[in-house]
């Protein structure tokens, strides 16, 4: 008897429970599309939680699903696409200017990325410490797809809080130090659609 329950507590110990789930439509933030997220929160006894989530961006007129983008992580926090406020567009300017904490720019932003006129989005694919929450960056294209920008994704520490059209260029000013942040500027070229940092240095805000 006592072996049977030992094995019982082993299988049990190993399975994976359902532990909630949330769903939010965003028809505010494009003038184009809706964006539709959703995340499952996964209690896994014995181990860290995880998150899966499901984003789906679909056509206005049409409903169609034009995008769906599936990822899974460890390292979201519980409010992390359950609060649906937590949105924001530079097209719409839907929240556009609420207040930014530890460098979270919200679950899902809509923004004109690399300045040709369509609206692209990012949204958050982690917690990235003191830096604040990593972002995917998705670009449309001109037969209204969507692509991952793998410069952005992958070169961007943090959001940037400071896009300049004229230049096409954005600013990053990502935490360093306890006493410095680093401001970084990228810009686009036109032409070839390619991006390079052109700037980087750090910033004592002691003196701020």
């Amino acid at each position: 008897m006592t072996r049977q329950l030992f094995i019982l507590t082993l299988l049990l110990a190993s399975t994976v429970l359902p532990d909630y789930g949330q769903t939010c439509t965003h028809s505010e933030l494009s003038k184009t599309y809706n964006f539709v997220t959703t995340i499952k929160k996964i209690k896994t006894i014995g181990e860290l939680d995880s998150s899966a989530v499901v984003i789906k961006v679909k056509d206005k007129i049409n409903s169609k699903t034009v995008c769906t983008i599936r990822f899974s992580t460890r390292f979201l926090f519980d409010s992390s696409y359950i609060h649906c406020g937590n949105a924001r567009s530079y097209t719409t300017e839907i929240n556009r200017n609420m207040q930014v904490l530890d460098w979270d720019y919200g679950d899902i932003i809509v923004a004109d990325f690399n300045f040709d006129d369509r609206e692209d989005f990012a949204i958050k694919k982690a917690e990235g410490g003191n830096g604040g929450p990593v972002y995917d960056y998705y670009i449309q294209n001109s037969d209204s797809t969507f692509i991952i920008d793998k410069f952005l994704s992958n070169t961007l520490s943090c959001f940037p809080n400071h896009f300049n059209k004229t230049k096409k260029t954005l600013t990053t000013i990502c935490r360093a130090t306890t006493i410095t942040v680093t401001e970084t500027v990228y810009r686009c070229d036109s032409l070839t659609g390619k991006w390079s940092m052109i700037s980087n240095r750090y910033i004592d805000i002691r003196n701020k």
